[in-house]
């Protein structure tokens, strides 16, 4: 379910009804497993998304926000910084440089 709607909000509830576990059970599954969160995994889907938007679409930073699931574009571009390191333009203008070396 995250990998397929990471664009909108998920809840617990809905996460643990769609795996039939319960949610307590579900977080302990997670951390177990994945060693993280359901958001924590979440989020990273959402980067790792949002990475790929960047580097090899058009879209405006806004229009890739809202591509992953942020209502703000403004928090998204805080939440990329800190997964990143970058900016979301800073990270488009490396991978454009990159992709341009390897032509």
């Amino acid at each position: 379910l995250m990998h397929r709607s990471y664009d909108r909000e998920l809840t617990m509830a809905e996460l643990a009804a769609e795996a039939f576990v319960s949610e307590g059970y579900l977080r302990a599954l997670f951390q177990e497993k994945r060693g993280m969160s359901p958001k924590k995994y979440l989020n990273a889907i959402r980067l790792s998304e949002a990475k790929q938007l960047l580097g090899q679409t058009s879209l405006s930073v806004s229009e890739v926000a809202y591509a992953v699931g942020f209502t703000d574009p403004l928090y998204f571009s805080q939440f990329f910084r800190k997964g990143t390191g970058l900016s979301p333009r800073e990270y488009r203008n490396s991978a454009e440089v990159a992709d341009s070396r390897e032509r």
